[in-house]
């Protein structure tokens, strides 16, 4: 088995996911990005995508973003984002459900129908 390391996947409503994992992967800024034990110091935005934790019992949590930071450093690793998408058993899915919340959001910020 993997050694475990803490991990924490928060955003400013909610921590979604604090514990021990064996990996997490995402896509970064710079590419895609697994983080085990260990990893060396690591800080860099987070691009959208689906972050794959695997958690210390063998299951895969499956976690929807649209952007944030991430930071590896003293052997704990933590994703900061402005919200995550659950609730989805695979990554197509999860991440038209994130695209659909993102252009909600963007159309909402673009509407000027109530300027005069």
């Amino acid at each position: 088995m993997a050694t475990a390391y803490p991990f924490a996947l928060v955003t400013p409503e909610a921590v979604i996911f604090e514990g021990d994992v064996q990996s997490v992967s995402l896509r970064s800024g710079l590419g895609d990005i697994a983080f085990f034990a260990q990893h060396s110091p690591y800080i860099a935005t987070v691009a959208p995508c689906v972050v794959k934790v695997l958690k210390v019992d063998g299951e895969t949590l499956l976690v929807g973003v649209d952007g944030g930071f991430v930071r590896a450093a003293g052997n704990m690793v933590s994703v900061v984002v402005p919200f995550a998408e659950l609730g989805y058993e695979d990554e197509e899915s999860l991440l038209a459900a994130v695209q659909a919340r993102t252009s909600a959001a963007l159309d909402a910020v673009m509407d000027t129908s109530h300027v005069k």
